[in-house]
């Protein structure tokens, strides 16, 4: 096209040591929040804009995963299907990859790179690696958000009432009642994570509370005047969260115990907050294996070009010297 003649040397090597002129790429401990309108604005761990990604498919945008591929799947809850970015910032085809049915709200990796999902109907389901549908469970309530357990068969859910319940997937039954966020100061029960040591962090609408692995509540995380804690997931670093709230569509880091968050992110969607991911992020039930990579390298061709551009320049240089 003819815009690109008129392109500067300058920004001709500029667009190549970013590695893409239409997406930025997918960074270790980049922030996605789900901010509807089928899009996910990415943050710098640190709260600096740097894109919006579009699924297509509008409507909500709700609960995120990343894969063992570096793939960000995104739920569009309205759309009832999945889309996943790749690694470069760019739609991986066929978009959508999935079409779980009506209202698919959360996702969930296992070790083997199964992923489980979890839906606003008394269901979630499983599928392989390339999206083929393994097995449905129906649960006695809604699967809005679940999270599977280290020994791969556990699975922690809710459907958005007080209630966090669980599920052994291995035998498709109901297991006892984890935890009620109603009784220890929560409104409701939303996005909620697994911890390494077994610890369960759970978005309870007025609070967000910390659970040990029996139960028990080991702590709580608030905000002044934040009463609608919705999203929520782990921080690569291993010893922080992010949470997110759906009134006024602030994003808050927290350091595990802390009192107060370290990081806040105002996304400017306020009311429509629904999901927060992590770029590089461990959870319970995938390990090391999922999350995305610690780095994502420039493409070939266009180091290739940042390179011949230069010495393109030192050339030009050395001419108007010698005349």
């Amino acid at each position: 096209m003819r815009w690109i003649a008129r392109l500067t040397v300058a920004a001709a090597i500029s667009a190549a040591v970013a590695g893409s002129v239409s997406a930025a790429p997918l960074n270790f401990g980049d922030v996605f929040a789900a901010v509807s309108n089928g899009t996910v604005n990415q943050y710098s761990n640190g709260g600096v804009f740097i894109q919006t990604l579009n699924t297509g498919q509008g409507g909500f945008t709700t609960g995120m995963a990343v894969d063992s591929a570096g793939n960000l799947n995104v739920t569009n809850f309205s759309a009832g299907n999945i889309t996943r970015f790749k690694p470069d910032g760019t739609i991986l085809a066929p978009n959508p990859f999935i079409s779980p049915g009506s209202s698919p709200e959360s996702i969930v990796f296992d070790a083997s790179g199964q992923m489980y999902v979890g839906r606003a109907g008394a269901s979630f389901q499983r599928y392989s690696a390339t999206g083929v549908l393994q097995q449905t469970y129906s649960t006695p309530v809604n699967t809005d958000w679940l999270d599977l357990a280290s020994d791969q068969k556990t699975m922690f859910y809710n459907d958005e009432s007080g209630q966090i319940r669980r599920w052994d997937a291995s035998t498709n039954t109901a297991l006892t009642d984890f935890a009620n966020n109603t009784a220890h100061g929560g409104s409701s029960s939303f996005a909620l994570r697994i911890l390494p040591n077994g610890h369960v962090l759970s978005a309870a609408g007025l609070i967000t509370i910390e659970y040990d692995a029996a139960g028990n509540v080991v702590t709580t995380y608030d905000v002044p005047a934040t009463d609608s804690f919705f999203a929520l997931n782990l921080d690569p670093d291993g010893t922080s969260f992010w949470t997110g709230d759906i009134s006024s569509g602030k994003l808050y880091k927290f350091a595990i115990g802390g009192a107060v968050p370290t990081t806040t992110i105002a996304t400017g969607a306020g009311g429509s907050l629904f999901g927060v991911a992590v770029y590089g992020e461990v959870t319970a039930g995938c390990g090391t294996n999922c999350g995305g990579t610690t780095s994502t390298p420039e493409p070939a061709s266009m180091t290739l070009l940042g390179v011949g551009l230069v010495a393109l320049l030192a050339r030009r240089r050395k001419t108007r010297q010698e005349g």
